[in-house]
């Protein structure tokens, strides 16, 4: 700025007055109460006894709404330089009357003349030039008072670069932080607000109460995490950490202290060359009283059935499936060195069976097997079994899980690593060894925890050592349990740190509720998802506001305390990891703790020939009979309760409803004496689906299957395809492969169930089938999805086609009529029953011959005395409009030569029921 010369120079520099804050004695000194001295905040008075008057209480709010915000020291000053003196009091005056719009009841802003005397006019203009704060008497103003004084330019009219936007408030440590400095069990971040800085963390007591962390990825979690972690590590503290990405137990591996390597249990399931054995049917050592003993077979039955259930729909996982698996665990811990294996040698082996039965000593657990389970027909008893045999079959086909779940002694002990400090790092990389198998170890590790800290009771509570289990993204490993676990560890002595990413990867929001309800310490970065905002926002209000969590910066968090009496939310930095990593500390660590909990290698039957043949003797009977227990459902969509089914149970379990181990290719082998080459245990199921059905195409295969990847569909086929077990063909105008069995496959669906026999004769002419064969197969396999589908609590739907007959109760009748499919529904008031007969473009004649064979059928009475039900609905299928006319026309003339009949006729035809379903309104009733 050029100023004009012999000009006339004035400083004008500003001060705030009314009221001084005296922080050092929390006093308030203001012209309104004449010097009196007054507590600073209300709290004091009410806690002193003292009664405000109206004007020292709007005082008080106003110093409160001042201080809630962030304060700068300010020096304003004024200017002015002109020729005229007079000009130069206007110009003052004006400036001055502009700040008097700021004045209010309780602060305002006034003129404080430079003095004239050397040096200080000197002085003030060096200030102004240097933009220097005066020495003494700076007015003190909040970040909205310095908002009313200075505008930044509005960004919708003008382009302001490098200017940085702060979206998320920043909110002060509560005075308590500031007092507990020296108190806390760990520090791992800091608070910076109005130029002070204090640092943040936990005292025990608030760890004990649980800490709950969400946050985006890349937000700052895992760098938190690691700090936590490697503090409670550095100070001797016992710690567990369940990582599903790996990254964090890597980076941990590295940084372990000298002193504490011999601590260390590194446990990685993909490590196959030094399996940890976890038996998870391995009871405590120790000596117990019977009745103790017995609650800790209770608990362990209890952490079985929670992992198990947590792979299953809530709806398909009934009482009945619980029951039996419940019962099967509890008689398995009757035996000597039982596992996982012995569950499945229960079920599907009945000389082993009948062994351990008749060595229990637990009547209760014998009545059951003897007068309840035995009493199981074979078709009853397959369905209540399957599902439980396709889930843990499915688990232990894989030569991983195996090794690790098939030992008989463990040599970690749980309750050696919580009690005596021990550091549990779990790799569980999905990456490495799969989604499932990550959250099936993750579970698991949890439940064995959980179970070590139930039996801490037996330990006097000032003997427990505090133990620590960190877990990140714990939507993966939390079971039923899990939620007690949060509810009852701190007596225990049993801290959890939980983190994830957004409330909307847990299902079951009564998790998270009951997370929340429990926990002392919610932490907070930047989330992506508006639900976790959403969700999460009541916990931080009123500090904190609608979009200020989605702004955070990253490694900011806001952070609420509510042990004891609950804190303000505030706002926190994540201190950086900054520890030196170091690869000798962590080959060293692995290496030591493979020597103390690692068993020898038992390989599986598909890596070590020299083994395979052992392997096949102690496993090729339990693994045959899953794969029978697993085909012989027939035909079942799954619904829960099956005690409550009327004549034929209907299968609780697996999405597909016939069977299905699991939703992802194991390397086990299926052998027979017949066999050349191994198959899958999908393979397998392929195989019984192509006997079942006659005719799938890849997408229904998919379907049943309950599995996401095509290509590992189409490498499955194309397998059977060379081994020659399967042949394909396909329909005029469609471009589907359409898959049918070979007598190749016969040994191997004979191996399951020697009473297919009749049906696998017919393999032999599958190549002669006509184009409607082939489509009628195909339309029942759809119409059986189509009712998989429509299954739910209130309605519970099961279908037989005709391979399934000649094991069921009805089979004379069923294989008298030969309708195509038996259809039964189950509503809370009654159940239905329904035949379907899929129509070809037949003669005339011989249409009419399927209509006398159901109007016959009625007359003769032949199944209401067979089975006491009235006769089913016959639901007609035909495969064009004119078949549909002709069929209705005489089915209606014969059921009018019937006498008052009770008999019902629906028709349809082919294109309606696969564009609506067969539960559409596509039916004319006759």
């Amino acid at each position: 700025m050029i100023f004009p010369a012999l000009s006339i120079a004035r400083f004008v520099e500003i001060s705030s007055v009314i009221f001084l804050l005296n922080f050092g004695k929390a006093k308030v000194a203001s012209t309104g109460s004449k010097g009196k001295s007054v507590p600073f905040l209300a709290k004091e008075a009410e806690k002193q006894k003292l009664v405000l008057t109206t004007h020292e209480l709007e005082l008080h709010q106003a110093v409160k709404t001042k201080i809630e915000k962030p304060l700068f020291e300010t020096s304003i000053r004024l200017y002015v330089k002109t020729n005229d003196q007079k000009e130069e009091k206007q110009r003052v005056s004006g400036f001055l009357a502009t700040l008097g719009q700021l004045t209010s009841p309780y602060q305002s802003l006034i003129a404080k003349p430079v003095i004239k005397i050397l040096p200080f006019p000197k002085l003030s203009s060096k200030n102004f030039a240097e933009r220097d704060l005066s020495l003494f008497d700076n007015p003190i103003l909040s970040s909205s008072e310095l908002a009313d004084l200075y505008h930044f330019p509005y960004a919708g009219t003008t382009k302001t670069e490098d200017m940085v936007k702060g979206k998320s408030q920043p909110l002060p440590a509560p005075l308590s932080f500031k007092q507990t400095e020296n108190k806390f069990d760990n520090v791992f971040a800091k608070n910076n607000y109005g130029g002070s800085e204090t640092l943040i963390g936990q005292t025990l007591e608030e760890r004990r109460r649980h800490t709950y962390i969400l946050g985006a990825t890349g937000s700052g979690k895992t760098t938190l995490l690691s700090d936590m972690i490697y503090q409670d590590i550095v100070n001797g503290k016992g710690v567990a950490v369940l990582d599903p990405h790996g990254q964090l137990v890597e980076k941990l591996l590295t940084v372990i202290p000298e002193n504490r390597i011999k601590d260390v249990v590194w446990f990685a399931p993909d490590d196959d060359g030094f399996p940890i054995a976890l038996n998870l049917l391995e009871l405590p050592k120790g000596t117990f009283t019977a009745s103790q003993l017995q609650k800790q077979k209770s608990l362990v039955a209890s952490s079985i059935i929670s992992i198990i259930q947590k792979f299953y729909d809530a709806k398909f996982f009934g009482p009945r499936m619980e029951y039996v698996l419940r019962n099967t665990i509890l008689t398995a811990l009757e035996t000597e060195s039982p596992t996982l294996l012995t569950v499945l040698d229960i079920l599907t082996k009945t000389p082993y069976r009948k062994k351990v039965v008749s060595e229990l000593k637990n009547q209760v657990l014998k009545d059951y097997c003897v007068y309840e389970f035995e009493k199981l027909g074979s078709l009853q008893r397959n369905n209540v079994v399957s599902p439980i045999t396709n889930k843990i079959g499915g688990i232990l086909s894989s030569p991983i899980n195996y090794n690790i779940l098939c030992q008989e002694e463990s040599k970690l002990d749980f309750e050696d690593v919580i009690n005596n400090g021990k550091i549990l790092l779990c790799d569980l990389s999905k990456g490495k060894i799969g989604e499932d198998e990550s959250s099936f170890f993750g579970s698991l590790i949890v439940a064995k925890i959980q179970l070590a800290a139930l039996r801490r009771a037996l330990i006097p509570e000032e003997e427990r050592k505090d133990f620590y289990l960190y877990i990140d993204e714990f939507q993966n490993f939390a079971t039923s349990t899990f939620a007690e676990l949060v509810s009852e560890a701190r007596k225990y002595r049993l801290s959890t740190i939980l983190a994830h990413q957004s409330i909307s990867q847990i299902e079951n929001r009564d998790i998270i509720k009951v997370i929340l309800a429990n926990v002392g310490t919610v932490i907070c970065f930047k989330t992506a998802n508006p639900e976790d905002e959403q969700f999460i926002l009541p916990i931080f209000s009123p500090e904190v506001l609608k979009h200020e969590i989605s702004n955070l910066p990253l490694y900011n968090f806001y952070m609420k305390v509510s042990v004891g009496q609950a804190q303000d939310t505030f706002l926190a930095q994540a201190d950086n990891f900054t520890v030196e990593s170091n690869k000798n500390i962590e080959q060293s660590v692995i290496e030591l703790s493979r020597r103390q909990y690692s068993n020898p290698v038992r390989t599986s039957p598909v890596k070590d020939e020299k083994t395979d043949e052992e392997m096949r003797q102690n496993t090729s009977e339990t693994v045959s009979q899953l794969v029978k227990t697993n085909e012989t459902q027939k035909g079942q969509i799954h619904a829960q309760n099956a005690e409550n089914f009327c004549t034929y149970p209907i299968q609780e379990g697996s999405k597909d409803g016939i069977g299905i181990i699991n939703n992802k290719e194991k390397n086990v082998s299926i052998t027979t004496q017949k066999e050349t080459s191994p198959i899958t245990i999908q393979q397998q199921q392929i195989l019984s689906l192509l006997h079942r059905f006659r005719f799938l195409d890849r997408t229904q295969i998919q379907q049943f299957l309950n599995h996401k990847n095509h290509k590992r569909i189409i490498l499955w086929l194309n397998d059977l395809l060379d081994k020659k077990l399967i042949k394909l063909t396909k329909l005029p105008k469609s471009k589907a492969k359409i898959y049918y069995l070979t007598k190749n496959s016969i040994p191997l669906l004979l191996e399951e169930d020697d009473s297919n026999k009749q049906s696998l004769q017919k393999l032999y002419s599958e190549n002669e089938r006509s184009n409607s064969f082939i489509e009628s197969c195909l339309l029942i396999a759809d119409i059986y999805l189509d009712l998989q589908s429509k299954t739910n609590e209130n309605k519970k739907i099961g279908m037989y086609v005709k391979s399934d007959y000649q094991t069921m109760p009805l089979a004379e009748s069923l294989n008298d009529l030969s309708p195509h499919a038996f259809i039964e529904q189950i509503n809370p008031n009654e159940t239905k029953y329904c035949f379907l007969e899929i129509l070809a473009n037949l003669p005339e004649e011989r249409l009419r011959q399927r209509i006398k064979k159901y109007l016959r059928f009625y007359q003769e009475n032949a199944w209401e005395a067979e089975t006491g039900m009235p006769f089913p609905t016959v639901l007609i299928i035909c495969p064009n409009d004119e078949v549909f006319k002709y069929v209705k026309s005489y089915a209606k003339s014969k059921l009018r030569e019937l006498d008052e009949p009770s008999l019902t006729v629906r028709l349809s035809t082919v294109e309606k029921v696969k564009e609506f379903g067969i539960g559409g309104d596509v039916w004319t009733t006759l």
